[in-house]
């Protein structure tokens, strides 16, 4: 009888899958905080440069 401990061709395939998957998943949840940080860093911004402004007048 054959001590075989490879992997088989479907296991590689179902293991690349679920990693396909998260790294999907991971880049739509990176994607959309990092816009949310740009939008709020912007928002921030104005409202010093308003601030600022105000505060000269």
């Amino acid at each position: 009888m054959k001590n075989n401990r490879a992997f088989t061709l479907i296991e590689v395939m179902v293991v690349l899958s679920i990693l396909a998957l998260i790294a999907i998943l991971a880049y739509n949840f990176f994607g959309s905080t990092m816009k949310e940080a740009t939008v709020s860093q912007a928002a921030t911004k104005i409202y010093n440069d308003l601030r600022v402004i105000s505060d000269a007048a």
